[in-house]
């Protein structure tokens, strides 16, 4: 049919709320337990990590050598609670 077939898997690995205070290196270790679970099995690597903009989780993911994407609906919210 002359398409060429798209490889690229999509996958939701997990929905997780850490404390406020949570340290880096907690919440490093359970984003890698998270991706162990989820993603190892499947021989898939994360592209990216969606969060919201706190500065822990931001530090983590940088620190794991994962991208960062902030969640667009958190930013949102952020501009429109400034707004009013």
């Amino acid at each position: 049919n002359g398409r060429i077939p798209n490889f690229r898997k999509w996958a939701v690995l997990c929905v997780t709320g850490l404390a406020k205070d949570c340290l880096i290196t907690n919440i490093l270790q359970e984003l890698n337990d998270q991706i162990g679970l989820w993603l190892s099995p499947n021989f898939l690597i994360p592209s990216f990590i969606v969060s919201d903009n706190s500065s822990n989780v931001v530090h983590a993911i940088k620190d794991g050598g994962f991208t960062h994407v902030p969640c667009f609906l958190h930013c949102l919210n952020i501009v429109i609670q400034d707004f009013f």
